[in-house]
Parts: C-alpha cells; structure tokens; sequence
C-alpha cells in the first residue's frame, strides 16, 4: 500500500492529467468528512478507510490493463 503522501500524489497527477479541478463554496455548517465525499463526487473518486482506521482517498477509474481477447475457441461446448 502507499504511503498517505504518496496516494495523494498519485491522486493530484491524476486529477492534473485529466484537467480536474474544483472552487468550493462552501455555503452551510459540514464536516471534513461530509465535505470531502462531496468533492469526490465531482471527480468519482471516494473515501474509505486504511487498515488503522485511518481515512483513505481513492479515484474510481475504467479499468486500463489490457482486456483478454475471447474467440471461438474459448468457447467450447463441455
């Protein structure tokens, strides 16, 4: 698992990649947590928790390692 630092990184060079940025206004009493599950929301990422209960960030994205291709002959009649 990363580092907190280097998870966030990763995160920002994303963002930064895809050209992804917010200006909040913040308009009524939140919590932090509340606050950043509503950012996330705008660039699908999400928050979770660590192994020590720590709070954790993450990005959903497509899947990008290569696909397996399937012809006819994965297809076998059994």
């Amino acid at each position: 698992m990363l580092s907190e630092a280097a998870q966030l990184d990763d995160i920002a060079a994303q963002l930064a990649t895809e050209e992804m940025g917010i200006s909040p206004l913040i308009t009524r009493p939140s919590s932090a947590r509340q606050l950043m599950v509503e950012a996330l929301e705008y660039v699908d990422g999400y928050v979770t928790t660590d192994e020590q209960g720590r709070i954790a960030l993450g990005l959903t994205r497509p899947f990008t390692d290569p696909l397996p291709v399937i012809d006819e002959g994965d297809l076998t009649e059994e």
